[in-house]
C-alpha cells in the first residue's frame, strides 16, 4: 500500500509512533517583512528513529487588510516544504490573496501537509511562521481584519511514521 503526499511517498507497512499538535485559540497581527514564528503553532517531537518521517498538517486562518499573509512550515526555525521556482519574490508554503466581501476581507483557513525527513533521533522543533507582504501592512491570525465579528483556531499536527 502507498500513500501518497505533496511532499512524498510512504510505501509498504506503516504506523504511526507518536503524534504531538498544537492549537492555536487566541487572534494575533503582524507586520513585517521577515518571517518569524507564530505565537501558539510550534510543537516539539524526538524522532525514535534516523529513517522516521514526520508527517505535517496545518490549518492556519489567516488573512490581511491590505497585505497578503504568507506562511510556511518551518523545522528547528528554518523554512521548509517551500516553492523554489527561481525569479519569485516569494517562496513559502502558502498564501492568501485577499478576496474582499460585503463585510470586508474573508478569514480562510489556508492548510497543508508535508511529510519531512528530518534523519535525526535528536528533538525537533516544527513550527508554522508567517510575515506580511509590507511592514507598512497588517496580516491577521484566526480573525477578520475589520472587526471582531468571529474567532477562530488554527492547528498545527505532527506525526512520527515508522
Amino acid at each position: 500500500m502507498a500513500i501518497n503526499f505533496s511532499s512524498g511517498t510512504l510505501s509498504g507497512p506503516t504506523k504511526i509512533l507518536q503524534v504531538v499538535s498544537a492549537t492555536k485559540t487566541d487572534v494575533d497581527t503582524y507586520n513585517q517583512t521577515t518571517m518569524t514564528n507564530i505565537t501558539g503553532l510550534t510543537v516539539n517531537i524526538t524522532p525514535a528513529s534516523t529513517s522516521s518521517k514526520i508527517l505535517l498538517i496545518a490549518y492556519v486562518n489567516i488573512t490581511g487588510d491590505t497585505a497578503i499573509p504568507f506562511w510556511q512550515f518551518a523545522r528547528n526555525g528554518t523554512g521548509i516544504a517551500l516553492g523554489t521556482s527561481g525569479g519569485f519574490q516569494h517562496n513559502t508554503t502558502g498564501f492568501l490573496y485577499n478576496a474582499t466581501t460585503s463585510n470586508g476581507y474573508s478569514l480562510t483557513a489556508v492548510g497543508a501537509n508535508h511529510l519531512d525527513s528530518p534523519a535525526t533521533t535528536s528533538q525537533i522543533t516544527y513550527s508554522c511562521q508567517w510575515k506580511s507582504t509590507s511592514a507598512n501592512t497588517t496580516v491577521y491570525i484566526n480573525r477578520r481584519p475589520n472587526d471582531n465579528y468571529v474567532n477562530v483556531v488554527s492547528c498545527l499536527t505532527a506525526m512520527e511514521v515508522g
